[in-house]
């Protein structure tokens, strides 16, 4: 088993795999925003927002299958 991060491109494949974990209900239950999120609304935070950050977003994978995201957000002029 290998475990790696990676910087990725954003794609449809990768915008539908974050969409459909952000909207899983253990994710949901655990989330501040525990509204469901439309595939249109999560491509717009994942450009808008994690790939306008400076600190861009890792996928981590095992064996070449994405497992979890790694994503930075602005606040206040701060990348954190």
């Amino acid at each position: 088993m290998t475990l790696y991060l990676d910087h990725f491109i954003l794609d449809e494949n990768i915008i539908n795999t974050l969409h459909i974990w952000r909207n899983n209900d253990i994710t949901r239950k655990y989330s501040k925003n525990k509204e469901f999120i439309t595939y249109e609304k999560m491509k717009w935070i994942l450009e808008n927002v994690y790939f306008m950050c400076s600190l861009k977003p890792y996928l981590a994978r095992v064996n070449n299958e994405p497992i979890g995201f790694i994503g930075f957000i602005t606040n206040d002029n701060n990348d954190v």
